[in-house]
């Protein structure tokens, strides 16, 4: 297949030495920690891909319950064969302008820092193609500021759009500039955004807990605040983004990049 030949030649241009420099410091709950902040709500999996041998290392064993893949078949190509037809140009389109920005905008350890997302369709179990939330973050590079692993999430957001939205993002997760809504076509990064205008940053964490299908009382837990607060902050962020829903204000949250 001539896309997963396109994307390998891709990925080789990044491929990083086995042989680690800039490696983040997580212990156990600081990679639970890194995980959360790329969750959403709907049916989800993670693994860890390393690039330099351009393998998959580690993987949720709920990957085989949510896309059409089996134990044995889990690879790069495997991969691309579940994802929709459509969606390979677009999927090949947004690794480029990845590549572009960590390697010749950022090209520094601040790589770490940067959560990279869009989205594609891949094939589920019974043979229909979901749109999936495509979420990643570097845990390591070589000394050579190139990729060495990473974490990804791929999560089923299918029943929050009706049709696959086009844009990226490169949200900072330490309070840096972030990208978003980055057209894969027309790539602009002259200007970075450290706020979100249309909600406040507490009201965006709010958002970021409710994508992980927390109710008011573990939104209120996790931030340690009543869940009447939650309650009214839910409300307020109804309202601010003309939201029908909670569900609704996530989608609209995700498809800007927000969270």
């Amino acid at each position: 297949m001539q896309a997963i030949s396109q994307i390998r030649s891709l990925w080789d241009t990044i491929k990083a030495d086995d042989d680690p420099h800039y490696v983040t410091q997580f212990d156990e709950s600081g990679i639970l920690d890194r995980l959360a902040q790329l969750f959403c709500c709907g049916a989800y999996y993670f693994y860890v891909f390393d690039f330099t041998d351009l393998t998959v290392r580690r993987f949720s064993p709920s990957i085989f319950e949510v896309v059409d893949l089996a134990p044995d078949t889990l690879s790069v190509e495997s991969f691309m064969h579940i994802m929709h037809p459509q969606d390979r140009v677009h999927f090949q389109t947004c690794e480029t302008v990845v590549r572009h920005f960590l390697f010749e905008k950022i090209n520094s350890p601040d790589i770490l820092n940067y959560k990279v997302a869009y989205f594609f369709r891949l094939r589920k179990p019974n043979g229909d193609y979901h749109i999936f939330h495509h979420q990643t973050v570097a845990l390591s590079l070589d000394k050579n500021r190139r990729i060495y692993r990473v974490i990804g999430v791929h999560t089923d957001v299918d029943h929050l759009f009706n049709t696959r939205p086009r844009q990226l993002s490169f949200t900072h997760l330490n309070g840096g500039d972030s990208y978003l809504k980055v057209d894969p076509d027309n790539p602009d990064f002259s200007q970075g955004v450290k706020k979100i205008s249309m909600i406040s940053a507490r009201e965006c964490q709010i958002l970021e807990h409710f994508s992980q299908g927390l109710t008011d009382e573990e939104v209120g837990e996790a931030l340690s605040i009543s869940h009447h607060t939650v309650r009214k902050h839910r409300d307020n962020i109804r309202k601010k983004l003309s939201a029908k829903n909670t569900t609704h204000a996530v989608s609209i949250a995700l498809k800007n990049g927000w969270i």
